[in-house]
């Protein structure tokens, strides 16, 4: 049995997924900011084809498919959306209180 990404069908839907969401200039569905389209999907900002139900936890290779970025995808790995937020969300630093205090 090959690899997953391999399929030819999962191929076609991940391209038909990018050329829409690339016409209609969709956002990541993870962290809400653009898609750089044209980048080299080696890059973070670049889109990647991201299985809402991880593959890990019994997703289905030709599963539900939303647009997100590389880095996105790879931080998210086999979490839940709600677990990605939730981990994300605890990484951020608390907001700095200003004080007009000397």
């Amino acid at each position: 049995m090959g690899r997953p990404y391999d399929d030819p069908a999962y191929r076609r839907r991940r391209e038909a997924l990018k050329r829409k969401c690339m016409a209609e200039n969709t956002p990541c569905y993870l962290c809400g900011k653009p898609i750089n389209f044209l980048a080299d999907r080696r890059m973070g900002d670049s889109f990647e084809a991201e299985h809402v139900e991880s593959l890990h936890r019994g997703g289905k290779t030709l599963g539900l498919l939303l647009p997100s970025h590389k880095s996105c995808n790879g931080s998210k790995q086999d979490l839940t959306v709600e677990e990605f937020r939730a981990k994300r969300a605890a990484r951020q630093p608390a907001p700095t209180r200003r004080t007009t205090q000397w």
